[in-house]
């Protein structure tokens, strides 16, 4: 292959690893949606234990989400000889500005907050908590809720943003598939005919 030929070699790789992380993040974003657990905590509010329960699962959940979202951008491959490079941000140009916007705020949270703990994101301020009729004090950090999970309305524009992003993949990846098919290895594969 020719140095320009390896390119579009790799590139079709990242295309075929970020169609799966973009397919793996909307099943999340669906999961999140059919459960509802925005709507589940709040009917729980009288069952503490409960209500932590639903808010881990869906904590858990989001992140997974955000991670697999952001994976096609996150800088992968950057100590391997044959680096496959990101995903170009031209794939981008079948979101709406809205989406756009969406996608740049789910980049800065996961590189803030799910993959970092960002002292700027948190905002920590140690602060006494004065309990007036006995005087005591209690050291409390206050902080900011970073481990909030997306509302609704932002993971289902999380999921069709998903959808979007898989058909610009598949078309862009049809492309480089046809010219690169004289490059891809065939295997043999015997098919027994077991009919009687």
């Amino acid at each position: 292959m020719t140095p320009e030929q390896t390119n579009k070699y790799r590139q079709y790789l990242r295309l075929l690893i970020s169609y799966n992380d973009y397919k793996k993040s909307g099943e999340i974003a669906d999961l999140i949606l059919s459960e509802q657990y925005y709507e589940k905590r709040k009917k729980v509010k009288e069952e503490e234990e409960e209500q932590q329960k639903i808010r881990k699962l869906w904590e858990g959940l989001n992140c997974s989400m955000i991670i697999a979202y952001c994976r096609p951008f996150s800088g992968n491959d950057k100590k391997s000889k044959n680096k496959i490079p990101d995903l170009t941000k031209k794939v981008l140009d079948c979101l709406t500005k809205k989406e756009k916007f969406l996608h740049n705020e789910i980049i800065e949270e996961r590189n803030k907050i799910i993959a970092h703990s960002d002292s700027e994101a948190w905002d920590i301020t140690p602060q006494y908590i004065l309990i007036e009729e006995t005087n005591n004090k209690i050291l409390f950090p206050c902080h900011k809720d970073v481990r909030a999970p997306l509302l609704p309305q932002y993971v289902k524009m999380i999921s069709e943003m998903n959808s979007k992003l898989m058909e610009e993949i598949f078309s862009r990846r049809m492309v480089l598939e046809n010219e690169l098919t004289d490059f891809f290895p065939i295997q043999p594969v015997s098919i027994k005919n077991n009919k009687k």
